[in-house]
């Protein structure tokens, strides 16, 4: 599981500059590449055979794959245009993965602060 935190941990620094929550400053379109980026990688980082591992990981993986769609299902809005119950549970499922990621030993500190 080491090797795996530690390609999640250089996905999450790579993704230190993108912005994963919307706000007034960042467009829709800009976090939904962002969340796809780093969802993306994420997934392609191959998961250990060890049981205990794949329990673990498979569901953080899982939250990156819901909150990638979250927010294709709204970037092609104006952030006007989309329910602040939709923003909000895109954020939301964006801030469960991305917590995840550091709650199994990923240094994904960068996308907290």
């Amino acid at each position: 599981m080491d090797f795996w935190t530690a390609e999640a941990h250089a996905a999450c620094r790579a993704a230190g500059d993108s912005p994963l929550v919307a706000t007034a400053d960042e467009s829709l379109a800009e976090v939904d590449q962002a969340v796809r980026t780093l969802a993306v990688t994420i997934r392609e980082i191959p998961v250990p055979a060890d049981h205990e591992a794949r329990a673990l990981i498979l569901p953080i993986v899982l939250m990156g794959d819901e909150a990638e769609t979250a927010w294709s299902g709204i970037s092609g809005l104006d952030t006007d245009e989309v329910a602040a119950a939709e923003l909000d549970n895109a954020n939301a499922l964006t801030q469960a993965f991305v917590n995840g990621l550091v709650d199994i030993g990923a240094d994904c500190s960068a996308l907290t602060e």
